[in-house]
């Protein structure tokens, strides 16, 4: 009989979540315009209970929605017609694979893009150029494995050209799963050897 190993469902730790329902902390904003915003946009209804299109509903890290008239998000360029860039900080460790999950949303003219990026050092991982959908949410995620240890930046950027309305930003979430499996190797040899020891005890 050779190795075998024993499965179990993978946990995940969740490092940051930020669903903007208080303030601009602990995000910076880099460049541009952000505000932090509830309920309807001003150019787009889409966080309204009850319309048609439910992609309107948040979810939290659990998946378990949340209500729409308490829906929080950030605007990227807040409608000033210049480019936005928010970032907070996160301490990673090496070696581990930290996920980022976020939601947005496009008003206007559709055109919105947006882009996620976590840095560290002279490593990063990006989502690239996302299209933001017209009036509806959306979810987007990448994944990023440093090989040292140390403070990282998460940013997302509004990319448009021009950036002539708003990108939405909602339900940040950077999480690291546990390990999924515990390897057990050569069971029976190492039976043997503790029989062995025993009688030799």
């Amino acid at each position: 009989m050779g190795a075998f190993s024993v499965e179990r469902a993978a946990a995940a730790t969740i490092l940051f979540e930020d669903e903007f329902d208080t303030t601009v902390a602990p995000w910076t904003v880099n460049f541009g315009n952000v505000a932090f915003k509830s309920g309807d946009h001003a150019n787009a209804t889409i966080n309204t209970s009850g319309t048609a299109d439910h992609s309107d509903l948040h979810f939290d890290a659990d998946g378990n929605p949340i209500a729409t008239a308490n829906v929080h998000y950030a605007a990227l360029n807040a409608g000033q017609n210049v480019a936005a860039s928010i970032s907070t900080s996160l301490s990673l460790v090496a070696g581990n694979t930290y996920s980022v999950y976020f939601r947005y949303a496009g008003v206007l003219s559709g055109s919105q893009t947006i882009r996620g990026t976590l840095t560290l050092g002279a490593e990063s991982a990006t989502t690239g150029t996302l299209t933001a959908p017209l009036h509806a949410w959306t979810s987007s995620s990448f994944s990023f494995t440093p090989t040292t240890s140390g403070i990282a930046t998460l940013t997302f950027d509004n990319v448009t050209v021009p950036a002539n309305s708003d990108v939405l930003l909602d339900s940040v979430v950077v999480s690291v799963p546990e390990p999924g499996a515990v390897s057990i190797l050569g069971l029976p040899a190492v039976l043997l050897l503790l029989l062995r020891r025993r009688t030799n005890g």
